[in-house]
Order: structure tokens, then sequence, then C-alpha cells
């Protein structure tokens, strides 16, 4: 395969890189712009968990980046480009005669993914939370969580048409973080689980972290 031409190379995805720390939560560090070629195309792919899942983008970096793409681009990281976020699934070098030509890098929807769930951007609006008509009421105050997981729960299905379907999940948050049983969050970073939650109960501090009981309807 021959050497990609400088001409060819003309994106400018901004990547940052993903470390995770301490088995259940993790961080993005700062931005770092590459050079590279970008198409928007889907392919079946192995994650690094062992899931098979669909890549959204198609980045095709230089091997002579002055940058280290190896450790910027590990699995994890966050790509920003074309108006688009997404999160690098696999990197893999191309070589020509043992001499890395460019890395070709695959990107999907989903963010990290650690044992205990996904990471997700946390804001936390204290106040009453809803009122008597469901409706969210200003809050008295917010903190923003730009690292968090969130645990899946269950959903249950309506048993007739006056009934809602009401899914719960746990938030996962450092053991500092103060939340009461009446604020809401507001979640980002993961397609099924954006939106307004209702903080359902007493969060719990268990080991390094807060657990957060969720529900919505």
């Amino acid at each position: 395969m021959a050497r990609m031409a400088s001409r060819h190379v003309t994106e400018r995805p901004v990547v940052q890189p993903y470390t995770d720390t301490d088995g259940w939560s993790g961080s993005f560090g700062a931005p770092v712009q590459l050079h590279a070629q970008a198409e928007h195309t889907q392919q079946i792919v192995t994650d690094k968990d062992g899931a098979r899942v669909v890549s959204v983008l198609t980045l095709r970096i230089p091997g002579r980046s002055t940058a280290d793409v190896a450790t910027v681009c590990a699995p994890g990281a966050r790509v920003d480009y074309d108006g688009t976020t997404s999160y690098i699934l696999s990197i893999a070098p191309v070589r020509r005669h043992g001499v890395v030509q460019f890395w070709r890098v695959l990107t999907g929807e989903l963010p990290p993914k650690h044992d205990d769930g996904y990471t997700v951007t946390a804001v936390v609006h204290h106040g009453p939370g809803l009122d008597l008509r469901g409706n969210y009421v200003p809050s008295t105050g917010s903190e923003t969580y730009a690292v968090a997981v969130f645990r899946t729960g269950s959903t249950s299905e309506p048993v007739d048409e006056s009934d809602q379907a009401i899914t719960t999940g746990t938030l996962l948050l450092q053991a500092a973080a103060e939340v009461t049983s009446t604020a809401t969050v507001q979640i980002s970073g993961h397609p099924a689980l954006a939106g307004w939650w209702q903080v359902d109960g007493d969060p719990s501090p268990v080991a390094s972290r807060l657990e957060v009981p969720l529900r919505r309807s």
C-alpha cells in the first residue's frame, strides 16, 4: 500500500484521550487535533470488551504524524468531527515493508463501557424537582460531573392505558458528590440514556463512590 499523499490528508478531527482511572470511572484528556482522512462508514467491529458493534467513522492517520497516535487514539477516546461526536472502538497500524504507513481508526456512537455501566455526563439540579403536574421546576443550583457512570436497571411496561412505562437506573458519582432525594439529573453522552431523570430514593455511599437511584417515565 502506497504512502498517504499529504494532499489527501485534509480533515482535522479532534481527539480526547480516555483514561480508565479506577475501574468504574475515567477521564478525557486535553484535546489533540490530528491530520487525517475521514469518511462516515459503517462496519461490524469487535470492541475491546469482545462485543460486536457498528462503527460510524473511519479515520486514516499518517504514520508520520507528530502525535503519539497509538496513545491518543486508544479505545475509548472521544472524537469530534464534522459536527458529530463518537468514541474510538479500535486502532490498527497499516504497514508496508515493516513501516507504519497509516493508522486505521474506527469509532462508534457509544462512550466507553465499564463493568458497572456506561460513561456519561451528568448535571445534577438541586431543588424540589417535579411539580404536582410532573413538570420540572427551576432548581436552586446545579453541579456538572463531566465523567460519571450510569448502570442500567429495569423497565416496567404499562398494564393499561392509564399507566406509563417506568425505567430505572443507578448513577455512580465520586464519593464526595452531594445529591439529595429531591434532585433531578440531566444525562448526556449516551443516546439511549440521554434526558431527564428523577432521583428515586436516598443516594448511598458505597466504597469510593456515591450510588444515586434514578427513574424516569
